[in-house]
């Protein structure tokens, strides 16, 4: 993940069973995707799809559902130790053994777009005004492994927020 890709691909240890003694367990497989929907006027949403527990074949896509609607761009940016930083996060050799600590994400949307169910004819065309929206999110699983760069001994703020 990272560069300019729409899509986000992770594992995780959340899915919640809807249903006691189901064949599932709590590690799923969560895509997140920004593609253009239906009816959205060349605007794009939000889709999230999770898995009942890990599949076999990773490019098998889990039903989406929209997430958010009128979404111009999803960005993650890693945190390195020092600064967050856009490229991807891979397994090349300076990598191996270490993962981000903390990583972001921002979505920026469009602000005053109609939902798709409230657009009329001749309403008037949508804003390219736009309001972003972030957090930044722990990798609990990662706290004992190594960051790319070794962190300062002292938080910088607005480094961090920034």
């Amino acid at each position: 993940v990272g560069g300019d890709s729409d899509i986000l691909f992770i594992t995780t240890f959340t899915h919640q069973p809807l249903m006691r003694n189901a064949s599932e367990g709590d590690t799923t497989y969560v895509v997140y995707e920004v593609k253009e929907g239906k009816g959205a006027s060349g605007r794009k949403h939000l889709y999230r799809g999770e898995t009942k527990r890990i599949p076999d074949n990773f490019r098998d896509l889990p039903q989406m559902s929209i997430l958010a609607h009128h979404v111009k761009s999803l960005k993650l940016f890693f945190w390195n130790g020092e600064d967050w930083k856009r490229e991807l996060w891979d397994d090349r050799r300076e990598m191996k053994g270490k993962m981000p600590h903390l990583v972001k994400a921002v979505i920026e949307f469009y602000a005053n777009d109609p939902l798709p169910d409230d657009v009329q004819e001749g309403s008037p065309p949508a804003s390219e005004e736009f309001e972003t929206v972030s957090t930044i999110v722990m990798i609990e699983n990662a706290r004992n492994m190594e960051e790319l760069r070794q962190a300062t001994k002292t938080i910088r703020w607005d480094k961090l927020g920034g």
